[in-house]
C-alpha cells in the first residue's frame, strides 16, 4: 500500500471555516497513526454500501480530482473541497439541532489516498479531537486519541482507470448519522434496511443453522436461541457484535464442534453469494424475519414444552437428564408452578 498524500483539517464550529494541519507533514508519529487509522477501517466488519446521489455531487468530484490529479497542489485542493464541504455540512446540522440524537463533537478530519498494484482508495475520516491531561505538566492539552480510535469514516474503492468499485461508510460508535452520510458525502443506500434484515436472515438460516441442527442438535436450540434474542432486543445489526453477543464466549455441549469454525461462518455470511449480500451494519426490522420465535416440542404423546420466545438463559431454564435410565427434563419455574406440582410435606 502506498501513501500518495494526505491532509489534517481542524474541524468544528467555534471556527469560521476548517483549519488546516501542517505539522503532521514531516512527523513519523503522524504517518504511523494514519496508517494505523487506514488499517483500522479497511479491516472495519462493521460497514454499509453506499452510491453517490449524482457524479456533481461535491465529495464525487473532489474523489475524480483526486484520481484525476498528480502532485500534492491537486490534491490539496480536493481536501480543502471536502473539508469545506464537512464544516458547512456541520453548521447546518447544528442549526437544526433537533434532529440530532448527540451534539457534532470537535474533530480532525483526516483524508488519505492510497493505491496498491489494482486499486486506489480515497480514505475520509472524522476522528475525535479530545483533551487529556500531561501527565507531566499538568497542562489540559488537545489531540487525536491514540489507543481508542474513535471516528466515522468513508472508504472509496477505484479501479486504476477511475471506475468506483463500492463506497463504504462506517462507524466506531455503531451508529450512521445522517449528516455525515447524506448531508456531507451525499449517498444513497445500495441497500435499504429491509433488505438487509431478510437477506440476513436466510442466509444465517440457510449457511450456518440447518448445517448445524444436523450435526449438532443440541448446540443449535441453543445457538439460535440466543441469536433470536439478539434480534428481538436490538434495533441495529453490528456483525462483529452480533458474533460476540452470540457465540463469542459459547463452550459447546458437543465436543465436535468447532467454534472458530462456527465464528468463520458468520464472518463470511455477507459474501457467501455474490447475489445475496447484505451489509453488515444496518437497522433491523423485526417483521422481515421469517423465523418461528414461538417453538413447540412434543415432549411426550400427552405433554407439549411451549418456548414462546428467546430466553436469556437456555441452559439455565431447561436441562436434559437421565436417571435409572429414564430420561426427563427439567425446567426452571416459579413458586407457584412448582408447588402445583410438588408433593406436600
Amino acid at each position: 500500500m502506498n501513501l500518495l498524500f494526505s491532509s489534517l483539517y481542524k474541524v468544528g464550529h467555534e471556527a469560521n471555516e476548517p483549519q488546516i494541519v501542517t505539522a503532521h507533514h514531516d512527523r513519523p508519529e503522524a504517518a504511523q497513526y494514519i496508517n494505523e487509522l487506514v488499517q483500522l477501517v479497511l479491516t472495519n466488519a462493521n460497514r454499509r454500501s453506499y452510491h453517490f446521489q449524482g457524479e456533481t455531487v461535491e465529495v464525487c468530484s473532489a474523489l475524480a480530482q483526486y484520481h484525476n490529479g498528480s502532485g500534492d497542489l491537486c490534491y490539496q485542493q480536493a481536501a480543502r473541497i471536502i473539508a469545506a464541504r464537512l464544516h458547512r455540512t456541520e453548521l447546518r446540522a447544528r442549526e437544526d439541532s433537533s434532529n440530532l440524537v448527540h451534539e457534532i463533537p470537535v474533530g480532525i478530519l483526516i483524508q488519505a489516498f492510497i493505491e496498491d498494484a489494482v486499486s486506489r482508495r480515497l480514505l475520509i475520516v472524522k476522528s475525535d479531537h479530545d483533551q487529556f491531561l500531561d501527565d507531566e505538566s499538568f497542562m489540559t492539552r488537545a489531540g487525536l486519541p491514540k489507543k481508542k480510535k474513535v471516528f466515522k469514516a468513508f472508504l472509496a474503492e477505484l479501479s486504476l482507470d477511475g471506475e468506483i468499485l463500492d463506497l463504504y461508510v462506517c462507524d466506531s460508535s455503531g451508529s450512521h448519522s445522517k449528516y455525515w452520510w447524506r448531508g456531507f458525502l451525499e449517498l444513497q443506500e445500495k441497500r435499504d434496511d429491509a433488505h438487509n434484515t431478510k437477506t440476513f436472515w436466510d442466509a444465517l438460516d440457510r449457511e450456518v443453522l440447518m448445517p448445524l441442527k444436523k450435526k449438532h442438535r443440541v448446540d443449535h436450540e441453543i445457538i439460535r436461541n440466543a441469536m433470536i434474542l439478539y434480534v428481538k432486543s436490538n434495533d441495529h445489526f453490528e456483525l462483529s457484535d452480533f458474533i460476540q453477543t452470540t457465540v463469542g464466549k459459547y463452550e459447546p455441549e458437543d465436543d465436535s464442534l468447532s467454534v472458530t469454525n462456527l465464528t468463520q461462518a458468520l464472518r463470511d455470511l455477507p459474501t457467501k453469494r455474490a447475489n445475496k449480500l447484505f451489509d453488515t451494519s444496518f437497522g433491523i426490522v423485526k417483521k422481515e424475519i421469517k423465523a418461528r420465535f414461538k417453538r413447540t416440542y412434543a415432549v411426550t404423546e400427552d405433554i407439549d414444552l411451549v418456548i414462546k420466545s428467546g430466553l436469556e438463559d437456555f441452559k439455565g431454564e431447561i436441562q436434559a437428564i437421565e436417571e435409572e435410565g429414564i430420561k426427563y427434563l427439567k425446567i426452571r419455574t416459579n413458586q407457584d408452578i412448582y408447588n402445583t406440582f410438588s408433593k406436600p410435606e
